[in-house]
């Protein structure tokens, strides 16, 4: 038996690179027949006179290929009143990129009042079903690809690429919080002062640093940036689920996991197929359907959203206040978060390896406090979390005389948190503070529920919102004992409290409704799915009706992804 099987996984290995080949040929030469169509495109125009006035449109191709593509335009209008691209007012000339799904449009108001819109005649042949099913086999034939060739990070890498290019394309062209943010990277560009940029600044450093080095305007490069951010989030996702399959739990009691923790027994089996095959033997190709379903998870993990999706009487139902665990209309949320994720992995990782070499050791920790300091440049609400568990946990390490690394929480989050967030404190509310995000004074003050008065939301919906936003992690951490044993699923909760109540009791002034300390929640929250659905995976050796019941829950939180993401 042994002999037989490891001459079918030899042959596996061999054919392996064979059909990685195959499909990547296929993939290349379907990639050719599509960019054949869309060099085919011609430009498209738009010229008239209406009395005194003229109205010139121009777009640069009359088709698009895939969705999120986008129309270079350029306008020239004299003797109007108003002017408008897609909406949004611009100035009587100009050039940039229209990314909306519909034709690009020029709306005019002439002087008399009389508006006209304009649009130019562009063709999306991602509508033709032929287009669109070549389309899905050149993403299903790179996708197979790269499974064969890298497994689940591979797969991660191009399903992240096209679940989420589209959208934040679109956003990235049309967001609010995006053309607000290009305006601070803008501003600091054209003055060269620092303070035009707000105190997370590493986000907008980057998109400088990118147009300045390949010529991108700065939408386009913060979409590049974005993108990078969300597959390293990806990326993130995975090594933490791999962590967390891999390590055993703690033993019955303990917060702090030990050296000496045993494998939970239901996990034994889930464990050898998750590295492949046997513990004694090396059969990645066996572990193939593996690999892929956890990177449909990890890609799943990225689209999850509360269930108040679902409710059709909250006012809020397609906009969650507290807890949505994923959005995408926030160029800083989704670049910071992939910090703040790797940052709790590299942590956790750190805190279970006390016996690792000197020289690794510190290595570790210099990429903790690293991870840190940029995490709370990019965003510092997950930061605002992360401290106060860091010291409730080496507060419960002293009391209970267990073996935490008070070094890696205290030099690599407490210390350099510290220093970054009092920084920042005095840039941006300090007496003196150089930032010209606000143009007045702002300040940071208690005020309880502040923000769901300026809402408009009644505060009894707030725990059922955090019931419906949580219901995956809290049915793990209800259905399996061993997730409440476990201190890394315990660590995330206690984040999340801590970024929940923040936002409760605090509030930013002078703009309450931008609810800016209501992002530690969706960044707190996103990692606490993430982490449940490492220990869920534990479990799924058994199949039994809890792994089946929570699985569902999962699926149902994809599906308001899903709802919310399609939403206009």
């Amino acid at each position: 038996m042994l002999i037989e099987r490891t001459a079918r996984t030899d042959r596996s290995l061999r054919q392996r690179p064979l059909i990685a080949c195959l499909s990547s040929a296929v993939a290349a030469l379907l990639a050719l027949h599509l960019l054949g169509l869309q060099a085919s495109a011609i430009p498209t125009a738009i010229e008239l006179t209406r009395g005194e006035a003229s109205v010139a449109f121009y777009g640069d191709r009359d088709r698009l290929l895939v969705p999120g593509s986008c129309v270079g335009v350029r306008w020239q209008v004299d003797g109007i009143r108003e002017v408008y691209l897609d909406g949004v007012g611009v100035v009587g000339s100009g050039t940039r990129e229209s990314c909306t799904p519909g034709a690009p449009t020029l709306g005019v108001v002439f002087s008399d009042g009389v508006r006209e819109d304009y649009a130019l005649q562009v063709t999306r042949l991602y509508d033709d079903p032929a287009v669109a099913l070549e389309l899905l086999a050149l993403a299903f034939l790179v996708s197979i690809a790269a499974l064969l060739l890298f497994g689940a990070p591979g797969l991660i890498v191009v399903l992240t690429i096209v679940v989420f290019a589209p959208m934040l394309r679109l956003y990235a062209n049309t967001g609010g919080d995006y053309i607000t943010h290009q305006f601070f990277a803008h501003q600091a560009l054209e003055t060269g002062q620092f303070s035009a940029l707000p105190p997370h600044f590493i986000f907008h450093a980057f998109i400088i640093g990118l147009a300045q080095l390949t010529g991108l305007d700065l939408e386009n490069a913060s979409f590049w940036i974005v993108l990078a951010a969300q597959v390293m989030t990806g990326l993130g996702v995975y090594a933490l689920l791999r962590m967390l399959v891999r390590r055993s739990s703690s033993r019955p009691g303990e917060f702090i996991p030990t050296p000496q923790s045993r494998p939970h027994r239901d996990w034994e089996g889930t464990n050898r197929r998750f590295r492949g095959g046997d513990a004694n033997q090396s059969t990645y190709s066996e572990s193939l359907p593996l690999q892929a379903g956890v990177a449909l998870l990890t890609v799943g993990l990225l689209i999850v959203a509360s269930l108040v999706v679902f409710n059709p009487w909250f006012p809020a139902a397609f906009r969650p206040l507290l807890a949505p665990p994923n959005t995408y209309h926030s160029p800083t949320m989704v670049f910071s978060r992939a910090f703040s994720l790797w940052l709790f992995v590299a942590l956790m990782a750190a805190l279970a390896r006390r016996d690792a070499p000197g020289g690794r050791w510190l290595a570790s920790l210099g990429v903790i406090a690293l991870l840190t300091v940029v995490g709370t440049l990019s965003k510092p609400n997950y930061t605002l979390a992360l401290a106060p568990v860091s010291a409730l946990v080496i507060g419960y390490g002293v009391l209970r005389r267990e073996a935490v690394s008070r070094l890696a929480l205290l030099a690599g989050v407490l210390i350099p948190a510290a220093l970054v967030l009092i920084g920042q404190y005095i840039f941006l509310y300090g007496p003196d503070a150089q930032s010209s995000v606000y143009g007045q004074q702002a300040s940071i003050t208690i005020a309880p529920f502040a923000l769901t008065e300026a809402y408009g939301l009644p505060v009894w919906w707030l725990p059922l919102e955090l019931v419906l936003s949580a219901h995956f992690p809290a049915a793990v951490y209800v259905l399996f004992p061993d997730a409440r044993r476990d201190f890394t699923f315990n660590v995330a909760w206690l984040a999340f409290g801590v970024a929940v109540v923040t936002s409760l009791l605090l509030i930013e002034r002078p703009r309450v409704t931008e609810a800016n300390l209501t992002w530690g929640n969706q960044i707190t929250l996103f990692i606490l799915f993430a982490v449940a659905a490492g220990v869920w995976l534990r479990h799924a050796r058994g199949l039994n009706g809890r792994w089946l019941l929570a699985g569902g829950i999962l699926a149902a939180h994809v599906l308001a992804g899903l709802t919310w993401m399609l939403a206009p």
